[in-house]
């Protein structure tokens, strides 16, 4: 233990910490980087909402054993989803995929990373005050699940992002059309708002399928994750366009957070001998990066794009 908190779990805090700093410092530098920057802050915010809304609603439960809190959600969990949401959100844009089809490439690629992270910190259980406790614990819901986890899970991930990622667009949108410097800085925030709102109003259809079945019946979740990860992989393989390869210097972040996150989750696996997180740490995480390093060496093999000199003339 240190600070109270369990080994693995200060790993983790500090883990994400890295991670959350390196991409503040890589979005100041992006073109209008304090908007960059600001979104992530503004989603940090948008998500301890989500997070506590759940922790509330007794869908799950952190438990507080940590150093750094917000409410009853741990920061290093808000950080982690940060961080995938910024890597997730310059990767869609990269690939010159359309605005309406960014928020649901978002939501799938970062969904598709937490189904590591979820199985690998889930069973990172741990004896505090008498109960075993995993670094977060689901309220049982069913069984048969994906390796321990509810499948609506899954399905929330991806919605989280597309919510704010489809609020965010809109605000870029309109900061546009005002040409308000100001706006800017203000509407990543605002977009916390109806973000939160489609959370409430539309989150039970896209995960449960509600009002067509009661929530948490399995097959109905099964079914509309099926749906939401077919939508999110039409958008991708169909509207990505690759014109120009990679510079690694500036994108390198794109590809390198991914393959981290894997990585960690991978070594926390089998470092602690969580026997029914191997497969999906290793399946999950060899598809993921596969397509990572497929779309690289394809970008690879473009033409760099030439300067055009401006003749002078007199």
């Amino acid at each position: 233990m240190i600070f109270g908190t369990p080994i693995t779990w200060f790993i983790t805090e500090i883990f994400a910490s890295v991670l959350f700093v390196i991409c503040l410092i890589h979005a100041a530098k992006q073109e209008h980087g304090i908007i960059r920057l600001l979104e992530l802050l503004a989603f940090i915010l948008y998500s301890a909402i989500f997070e506590n809304i759940g922790v509330f609603m007794d869908i799950y439960d952190y438990n507080v054993n940590r150093i750094m809190m917000i409410g009853k959600v741990p920061i290093e969990i808000l950080m982690l989803e940060g961080v995938i949401f910024y890597v997730a959100l310059r990767f869609a844009e990269k690939l010159n995929i359309p605005k309406w089809g960014i928020p649901f490439v978002v939501g799938l690629l970062a969904s598709v990373q937490d189904m590591t992270i979820d199985p690998a910190a889930v069973f990172d259980l741990n004896l505090l005050n008498g109960v075993m406790s995993g670094q977060w614990n689901w309220t049982p819901r069913y069984d048969g699940t994906f390796f321990g986890i509810p499948f609506f899970n899954f399905s929330g991930w991806m919605y989280l992002m597309v919510f704010y990622v489809i609020a965010l667009e809109l605000g870029a949108l309109l900061h546009k059309k005002i040409k308000k410097e100001n706006f800017g800085y203000i509407y990543p925030f605002l977009a916390v708002i109806p973000a939160l709102l489609m959370l409430v109003s539309i989150s039970r259809f896209v995960l449960f399928l509600q009002p067509f079945f009661p929530m948490y019946t399995r097959g109905a979740e099964i079914g509309m994750l099926v749906f939401n990860y077919l939508l999110g992989l039409f958008i991708l393989l169909r509207y990505q366009k690759l014109d120009k390869p990679f510079d690694l210097k500036k994108d390198g972040l794109i590809f390198f957070i991914p393959a981290v996150l894997h990585l960690f989750d991978i070594v926390i696996a089998f470092a602690l001998k969580i026997e029914i997180a191997y497969i999906p740490v290793v399946v999950v995480s060899v598809i993921h990066l596969a397509y990572l390093l497929l779309v690289y060496r394809k970008a690879k093999s473009l033409p760099k794009p030439t300067i055009q000199k401006q003749a002078v003339g007199g």
